[in-house]
């Protein structure tokens, strides 16, 4: 292992060991407790909610995976996502984004099993007002672009474009 990835592990680490990782995680957990009703019923299947601290996806079944992404700073209004920032300003976008590494662990979980065996994907945000928007994963690159911003995790991220969501 080179010594940039090295460091890479060492802060990523650090950051899970701050207040605000674990405010962010305790929120996002009870916000998977109180939307799986809602995600079962628009997906009309009972889903299991993953335990695994580090898993890629939130709920699960035999013929899906689905993972939350609660952005309760942002709305839908005017065929626009608005989310307003931590200093107050507010910021437009026709994108909504998820880290990359889903649409790669996606991927590799699909190209190890038989036809029959292949699960659908699905990313599903829940913005303020309780609004959900959904994307099935796919490879069709004019629904979706990568950009290299990154996260803590020193993540790219996978930006959708609205017009190839739905909303329930």
């Amino acid at each position: 292992m080179c010594l940039k990835s090295i460091i890479l592990i060492y802060n990523i680490i650090d950051y899970m060991k701050t207040k605000d990782f674990k405010e962010l995680y305790d929120f996002g957990k009870k916000s998977e407790l109180e939307s799986q009703e809602d995600i079962e019923n628009f997906f009309c299947c009972k889903l299991k909610l993953n335990d695994d601290r580090y898993s890629h996806f939130d709920y699960y079944n035999d013929d899906i995976m689905v993972e939350l992404k609660t952005r309760p700073n942002t709305r839908f209004e005017n065929d626009e996502f608005i989310h307003t920032t931590m200093d107050g300003r507010e910021v437009n976008f026709e994108t909504l984004y998820f880290d990359s590494p889903k649409m790669a662990y996606a991927f590799q979980y699909n190209k190890r099993r038989p036809p029959n065996k292949i699960k659908r994907f699905y990313i599903v945000w829940k913005l303020k007002d309780n609004k959900y928007f959904y994307w099935m994963m796919n490879w069709k690159q004019q629904e979706y672009f990568i950009s290299s911003n990154m996260n803590n995790y020193n993540n790219g991220r996978v930006n959708v474009y609205k017009d190839f969501m739905g909303c329930f």
